[in-house]
């Protein structure tokens, strides 16, 4: 898997808005880790990229704790 993040990873540095933006989330974009079950939450910041967390995709984005 280290690999595929790392590949998801470089797509978003080359180009930060190719991953589609959430719904009601219009800064937090969802980057798949496909074949995993993980997806990548991040933001564009001014200057940089915020990586907000990668989550498991079984899991409930609204689960107690998730601070976004």
């Amino acid at each position: 898997m280290n690999a595929r993040l790392e590949e998801v990873l470089r797509r978003i540095v080359a180009f930060p808005k190719s991953a589609p933006v959430m719904g009601q989330r219009r800064n937090l974009r969802v980057a798949l880790l496909s074949p995993y079950p993980y997806r990548l939450l991040y933001r564009l910041r001014r200057d940089s990229i915020e990586v907000v967390r990668i989550l498991h995709t079984a899991r409930q984005l609204k689960a107690p704790g998730f601070e976004v």
